[in-house]
């Protein structure tokens, strides 16, 4: 009840726009539908390098209290209490508030080590390889220090991390973010990840990123989110799930993507019409939680070419497509009534008929030429 009651409040401080901490809040039905999707177990150990106030972590340790309560051996209930569920945050006070809720709601002990490590978590490798990893990275592209000139002023600048481990060297925060967690997750090991628009399409470091995940992991799922629902107002986001695999050389993990577009006739706000966990439903459902990935979408699967036309969902448009691969780009000719016009052309019949041209193909839903991907 405790745990609750500040869990609340929590949210509470998040709606203060003046105070900054909605930078620091995930919406709780968005939470709750990616831990449902995860299913962390007993088995599992799980992690979030960005935590904030703790959100993610407590949504998974109260699933696994749920579905597993009864068959928890006495070790495995000490592990989640203690050692199971992990996180680091950046900021001294949101890893109070962190603690805090851990504590409240069972997890870490009062004179003992906290959950939760106050520290970049971008600055080292990480020691941990769970099995699990959920996180919403903070928003904003450059990752930046404060510096204190001489004269007493204050100035930003901007951090590069170079890791051995990482792939490319940028400052660009949210691909570092997507490095340390593929690089911080445990073999065949399960992350699912909030990204802006920007990780998807951007070039240089991006496309360098974009390429070893599809190559090295399994990204099988991405989920298209709604604007509105964060506090950083107009955020373009998506959440990104993959699974890590032992090497295969010369065979890329990733062979198709399932698109779940539910950002497309959707609009939310924060007080007048917020995210609530039923609007998920349909995705969770359609994402078939512990089903091989094979089988995700179901019967509404749709083929890409179909997805390319405009309109709403349920305007010859469907949420769900099975991206696999880029189709080429065609001219278009259709009919035309009327008289001569320029840019018209004589069929057979004699009768004018005018070209119309196809707008350019956006870019793949990850970005890089010859992935085998594709959007609508």
């Amino acid at each position: 009840m405790k745990g609750d009651a500040y869990e609340e409040l929590l949210a509470k401080s998040a709606e203060d726009i003046k105070s900054g901490a909605g930078q620091y809040f995930t919406p709780r039905s968005l939470i709750t539908a990616m831990v449902d999707c995860l299913q962390p177990g007993p088995a599992d150990t799980v992690h979030d390098p960005a935590c904030g106030t703790g959100g993610f972590l407590l949504a998974a340790y109260e699933r696994i209290q749920a579905h597993h309560a009864a068959e928890l051996t006495p070790e495995q209930r000490r592990a989640l209490g203690r050692t199971a569920i992990t996180g680091i945050e950046l900021v001294d006070g949101t890893a109070r508030l962190a603690a805090m809720n851990m504590l409240l709601h069972g997890i870490g002990q009062p004179n003992g080590p906290s959950p939760i490590e106050v520290a970049d978590a971008l600055a080292r490798p990480s020691g941990l390889h769970p099995s699990v990893i959920l996180a919403n990275p903070p928003f904003g592209k450059k990752s930046s220090i404060t510096v204190i000139a001489d004269d007493g002023r204050a100035g930003r600048d901007d951090i590069s991390y170079n890791r051995k481990d990482f792939w490319v060297t940028t400052t660009n925060k949210q691909l570092n973010f997507v490095q340390h967690i593929a690089t911080a997750l445990g073999m065949n090991g399960r992350a699912a990840v909030v990204v802006p628009d920007n990780v998807l399409f951007e070039g240089g470091a991006g496309e360098t990123v974009r390429r070893r995940l599809l190559t090295q992991f399994d990204v099988h799922t991405l989920l298209r989110l709604p604007t509105g629902i964060f506090y950083a107002g107009g955020v373009k986001a998506n959440v990104l799930f993959f699974d890590k695999r032992e090497a295969r050389p010369g065979k890329p993990w990733t062979s198709k993507l399932w698109v779940y577009d539910f950002r497309t006739g959707e609009h939310f706000t924060l007080k007048q019409n917020p995210l609530r966990r039923d609007h998920l439903d349909d995705f969770v459902a359609c994402y078939r939680p512990g089903e091989p990935c094979a089988d995700r979408g179901g019967d509404r699967t749709v083929p890409p070419v179909r997805l390319r036309r405009a309109g709403r969902p349920g305007q010859g448009q469907s949420r769900h497509h099975l991206a696999e691969g880029p189709e080429p780009r065609r001219r278009r000719q259709s009919a035309a009534t009327g008289g001569d016009r320029p840019g018209d052309r004589r069929g057979p019949s004699g009768r004018a008929r005018r070209v119309r041209r196809h707008r350019r193909l956006p870019r793949h839903p990850l970005g890089c030429a010859g992935d085998p991907l594709s959007r609508r």
